[in-house]
């Protein structure tokens, strides 16, 4: 009898043992679960996440890339277009590097050193509504990368830095805040890079 009742209290005791150290489990883990689904929830800081770059190819001869720009944001985005996939002399600064098939390094293209108006004017603020894209060609001129250079295939890629980003209209910004630009209170910057993109080129 009494080897009955041993037995009974161990394994009442073994229970207790085992409740007690899940709910020790259970009370520290929970805060930092629900801290890291909290983080997870968090969205990414100003509209720059949500504007994506990706770019397709239009032609071979001259090789021709065409860039897409897409406000996936749920509100109007605005950008400086300095510096940025939409500028015309993107090539010229150097935002697109194209790597020959085999290569481990990309071409050194030629570059300029543009002066641009400040504080910009209207025609250099670009605006977005949600879900609007919009696109523009990069054509690789022979004049500034010869084909030879490149060879029959290449990766190529855009990238750089949002110089000025709004989440708003254009016609919602200051024009304090647009001599500003990118220091100023309610713009962002940031990092932009596009996918990269296999061409081909053609004589």
């Amino acid at each position: 009898m009494s080897l009955v009742r041993t037995s009974s209290t161990a394994r009442f005791f073994a229970g207790l043992f085992v409740t007690a150290g899940l709910f020790a489990y259970f009370t520290h883990s929970l805060p930092s679960l629900s801290l890291q689904l909290q983080m997870d929830d968090e969205p990414s800081p100003g509209p720059i996440a949500g504007i994506t770059v990706s770019l397709t190819q239009k032609s071979t001869s001259p090789p021709t890339i065409i860039v897409h720009v897409t406000n996936t944001n749920s509100d109007p985005v605005t950008f400086l277009s300095y510096g940025s996939p939409l500028d015309g002399l993107a090539l010229q600064l150097g935002l697109l590097s194209i790597t020959p098939d085999g290569a481990s390094t990309s071409l050194e293209v030629p570059t300029l050193e543009v002066q641009r108006k400040w504080p910009p004017d209207a025609e250099s603020l670009i605006t977005f509504a949600p879900g609007e894209s919009q696109q523009q060609d990069i054509v690789i001129k022979n004049t500034v990368v010869p084909p030879d250079d490149i060879g029959a295939k290449a990766i190529v890629q855009l990238t750089g830095k949002w110089q000025a980003v709004w989440g708003k209209a254009k016609e919602d910004i200051s024009k304090e805040a647009i001599e500003k630009a990118g220091i100023a209170d309610d713009a962002y910057s940031g990092l932009f890079s596009s996918n990269e993109l296999e061409i081909e080129v053609t004589a």
